[in-house]
């Protein structure tokens, strides 16, 4: 009897003690979904990690989003995997009737399915009213569809809003069943994750509606005032051209040098132009714009630069154009305040942070050199203002190490 008396008392502390565990998890998850999200990652990047906080909470598989958008008649899909070494920010569409069939729940209703398993062949199924918290009937054809769809355990959580549902997250794993505690867990968090991305959207538009304008005379600026010199600057070159005998090869050649690399300028800042009259926007282009960066710099410096991502690399262009900016200003860094022949470029992120880091070469010749921003290289202590400014204001950090053969290399680390 005593014994029983033990194996109770235990199984009850033990009990407890994972009760406790798990009221720790919520209140953390809760507070990350409560923390605001810098504005200039985008509502993208808000959603997708929402979404991968709560698939990391129950350990899933993956996790996925789907939103009606204003329209009311197309869907959109987001996605997180416990496989993705980077979070993909990027949305799809979603084909309708898949849609209809993944938004078929009763409305305002949340839903388990359990997929067979060995000792257990048939699949079950629940669905519950949020409002009343009591089991529904529901169409089994219906849920057997997207049960076989998708495969695996599953949950679905609606996202309310003004008392209609808007989209559904599912969270799906191949190793446990969800429980009941589990889906009205998630549903009190959705109220929180939708909020949020309300309020970001909102924000939004009234950034994108201010900031219209802005763009407008941004590029009648830049038209007006660097575009028209760029293309006197092409034609006094070509005049100077013209002059130019042919026997001169090598001063020929500077000068045709020149004027393609006016002609690619103007090009390029035509085309900035017309981007910034559209709005620019979309999913990340930052690899592809250092690589064209860092060929033109080596053109123009001599300096050879090296380009390195990690797998899958990819960030919302919100972000995309900061990195590119201190990627720029730690090149010219380079260039201006050391006397390196070669530089490299390592970008990577993971579902946490993303990491730039920009290193140029020691100096082989002997001679002598400086470290970034103009320190003197026996200074170890310090960090590029124009990159640090701009990192702090990301939530980022900056880090330089220098060493003593000149070479040096700035690692900013910015928080996701």
């Amino acid at each position: 009897m005593i014994y029983l008396i033990l194996i109770a008392l235990i199984g009850a502390v033990i009990l407890q003690a994972r009760s406790r565990v798990l009221d720790k998890r919520r209140v953390d998850i809760l507070k990350k979904l409560n923390t605001p999200s810098n504005p200039r990652f985008g509502v993208n990047h808000r959603i997708v990690f929402s979404l991968e906080q709560l698939r990391e909470f129950f350990d899933a598989d993956t996790g996925f989003i789907i939103l009606r958008e204003e329209d009311g008649e197309t869907c959109s899909m987001r996605q997180v995997n416990r496989k993705d070494a980077c979070l993909k920010e990027e949305s799809s569409a979603v084909d309708p009737k898949l849609a209809q069939m993944l938004m078929a729940f009763p409305s305002n209703s949340t839903a388990i399915f359990c997929a067979p398993r060995p000792y257990w062949k048939r699949e079950t199924f629940k669905c519950y009213d949020v409002d009343r918290g009591k089991e529904l009937p529901f169409e089994r054809l219906a849920l057997k569809k997207v049960g076989a769809f998708i495969g695996v355990h599953f949950m679905s959580i609606p996202l309310i809003s003004h008392k209609q549902t808007v989209g559904r997250i599912f969270i799906t794993s191949r190793r446990r069943c969800f429980s009941r505690t589990d889906v009205d867990f998630i549903f009190q968090v959705t109220n929180q994750i939708l909020a949020s991305i309300e309020n970001m959207k909102m924000v939004a538009r009234l950034a994108d509606e201010s900031a219209e304008e802005e763009r407008q005379r941004i590029a009648r600026d830049i038209h007006d005032s660097i575009i028209q010199p760029y293309i006197g600057l092409q034609m006094a070159i070509e005049a100077m051209r013209q002059k130019f005998v042919v026997d001169d090869k090598g001063l020929l050649r500077d000068v045709e040098h020149l004027d393609r690399m006016c002609r690619e300028g103007t090009q390029e800042l035509r085309a900035y132009v017309n981007e910034l009259k559209n709005g620019g926007g979309g999913e990340s282009s930052l690899l592809p714009a250092v690589h064209r960066f860092a060929n033109k710099f080596t053109l123009a410096t001599g300096i050879d630069v090296k380009v390195e991502s990690s797998p899958d690399f990819s960030i919302h262009d919100g972000l995309a154009s900061h990195v590119f900016q201190m990627t720029v200003e730690g090149l010219s860094n380079v260039h201006r305040h050391t006397q390196a022949e070669s530089a490299a470029i390592r970008l990577g992120c993971d579902k946490k942070r993303l990491l730039l880091q920009i290193e140029n070469s020691g100096d082989e010749s002997g001679g002598t050199t400086h470290s970034f921003s103009g320190w003197p290289k026996e200074r170890i202590s310090f960090t590029p203002r124009s990159i640090s400014e701009r990192a702090h204001s990301l939530g980022g950090t900056v880090n330089v190490e220098t060493h003593q053969d000149g070479r040096a290399v700035i690692s900013i680390d910015i928080p996701l």
